[in-house]
């Protein structure tokens, strides 16, 4: 599976997901971009979106991996701290064969080149320093009581949100476990692929609580909690359907 197909629900999972949940429970979160449907059981977390019916994520917080479905084309793909170097291999790899390129250019051909390809030079960026600023501020969300919260990126805002306490949404520890360690999880892929400040909503990972509302840095809401359902679900939900592929991931 190519690495944007990864990258682009693995943010927007990130961005939009609760750091703490009861045990069974579905979550369904609104974004501009469509509704997020989250479920939790037993320490593995389903993610599915709106705008992208066909991709399934998987979290498996007893091996530490996320599994990557494509429903439509019945193919999956395993991600997890092996695969993220051998990407970062990749990487590393064609960004040096297209320094070598761009030197070969006449000047402004190199000055073009390296404008078009701007978003894969930065690839070897330094990771930003991410912190989480509580200034004691508070808001409700739909009757949610939380807590507003900064995100900076080198000591400059990078996105407001506000997070509501395990108690004001009666969520237990076991899902929360779960959930840190896909945090967890993601931060590290994020750094190890792609430590630039342009990545998503890894940084929800310092938040310690469940953005019940997120705002970008001009004041645009990106997320908000819709509602919370506490079913039990069904175990085949966080498996792989029998008769999938399984697909390397591949930075094409």
């Amino acid at each position: 599976m190519p690495l944007r197909h990864v990258l682009v629900p693995l943010a927007a999972a990130c961005l939009l997901l609760p750091s703490a949940l009861l045990a069974d429970a579905s979550i369904l979160l609104d974004s501009a971009d469509g509704e997020t449907a989250i479920k939790v059981r037993e320490g593995q977390v389903r993610i599915s979106e709106s705008e992208n019916p066909s991709t399934v994520m998987l979290f498996d917080s007893a091996n530490r991996s996320l599994v990557l479905i494509d429903t439509g084309g019945r193919t999956y793909t395993r991600v997890n701290e092996a695969s993220a170097r051998e990407i970062r291999s990749q990487l590393d790899a064609a960004i040096k064969e297209a320094e070598e390129q761009i030197k070969a250019l006449p000047p402004q051909q190199q000055e073009m080149m390296r404008s078009m390809m701007g978003e894969l030079l930065d690839y070897g960026a330094s990771v930003p320093r991410v912190e989480v600023r509580r200034d004691g501020g508070r808001d409700s969300v739909d009757g949610v009581d939380c807590e507003l919260v900064t995100v900076t990126y080198d000591g400059e805002p990078g996105m407001e949100a506000c997070i509501a306490g395990h108690e004001e949404l009666g969520i237990s520890a076991d899902d929360n476990d779960a959930i840190v360690a896909m945090f967890a999880f993601l931060t590290d892929f994020a750094n190890t692929i792609m430590p630039s400040r342009d990545r998503g909503g890894w940084e929800l990972s310092g938040m310690q609580g469940v953005p019940v509302m997120a705002k970008d840095a001009d004041g645009s809401e990106v997320s908000r909690l819709k509602s919370v359902d506490k079913d039990a679900l069904e175990p085949g939900l966080f498996e792989v359907p029998a008769g999938f592929t399984e697909q390397p991931l591949s930075v094409q």
